[in-house]
């Protein structure tokens, strides 16, 4: 891996940088599905086995005694000492991705305070574990949503212990669309997105990922990060950029979405596998049917 890094950095010199997933997506090291305490009996939306978390699974002896906050952060510091080797200036970002599924908030803060390498930047989840209640039931963000523009209370936590360490922080957070309506180009809860973008700088967030493999579509709401810059009343600029006369109407209309979206059931059977994501390609009936549609990614 430290050759790898070394030879793509060196041979690409202008690459801007690495963003790195070590928890979760595939199994790259021995602690990447594997929870070292009951994260469901902490709110948590999803258990391990939905998540392809193989609770009890053995691992090797050198992994288990070196512990979590130790293995997920190697990949960090193997890219750090590469890029140290050839004088490079590019980031190395580590993604708190699902850091939470495999430790508890104590050993995270101290995986970002004692085994990632200085330069390395930290990429929080923004609206992550944001807790809410909708008809009557209480339930958690567990992915990313346009419905919540600040940053969750474990998202602040991390916040603080970077601020303290004065280590660059990146969000990860929805901008265009959001994972629960993929089919469509973006959202226009333009309210939402300037008050995102306001949260973002308050906190200090030198930059972030606005998209992911899906929410990309470059329209009103992209225009709201170059708006925001250097307007006091960006969402008001847009409205008359694209409607002139009716901007009264816009705001009105994207206003009204802004709230609606509160209302949305952010749920992971929502998230992954509802006829949102599917859009054109549903297959529609008057009877109930007892099949599910296809999984968003896929």
């Amino acid at each position: 891996i430290f050759e790898s890094i070394k030879f793509v950095l060196s041979r690409v010199p202008e690459l801007g940088g690495t963003i790195l997933i070590t928890a979760s997506e595939h199994e790259t090291n021995c602690y990447s599905h594997i929870p070292t305490y009951d994260c469901q009996a902490q709110g948590l939306a999803l258990n391990s086995k939905s998540l392809g978390l193989k609770s009890g699974d053995t691992m090797c002896p050198r992994c288990e005694k070196r512990g979590p906050e130790a293995v997920l952060s190697d990949l960090a510091c193997i890219a750090n000492d590469a890029l140290d080797s050839i004088a490079s200036k590019a980031d190395i970002i580590q993604w708190l991705w699902s850091w939470d599924y495999i430790m508890p908030l104590d050993k995270t803060k101290n995986a970002v305070t004692n085994n990632l390498p200085a330069k390395v930047k930290v990429m929080i989840d923004w609206q992550r574990r944001t807790q809410f209640k909708l008809f009557g039931r209480e339930a958690m963000v567990d992915e990313y949503t346009l419905a919540y523009t600040e940053p969750s209370d474990y998202a602040l936590e991390i916040i603080k212990i970077c601020k303290k360490l004065n280590r660059k922080l990146v969000a990860r957070c929805a901008l265009v669309s959001t994972v629960e309506m993929n089919a469509q180009p973006y959202l226009p809860v333009l309210d939402n997105v300037e008050k995102l973008l306001k949260q973002l700088r308050k906190h200090e967030v030198e930059g972030f990922l606005g998209c992911w493999v899906f929410g990309a579509y470059p329209g009103r709401n992209m225009e709201m990060i170059k708006l925001a810059g250097h307007s006091n009343h960006p969402t008001l600029d847009l409205a008359r950029k694209y409607y002139g006369p009716g901007a009264g109407d816009a705001l009105s209309a994207w206003k009204t979405f802004s709230k609606g979206m509160k209302y949305f059931p952010t749920a992971q059977s929502v998230l992954y596998q509802s006829a949102l994501n599917v859009g054109p390609g549903l297959r529609f009936s008057l009877k109930p049917e007892r099949w599910r549609s296809g999984v968003v990614l896929v």
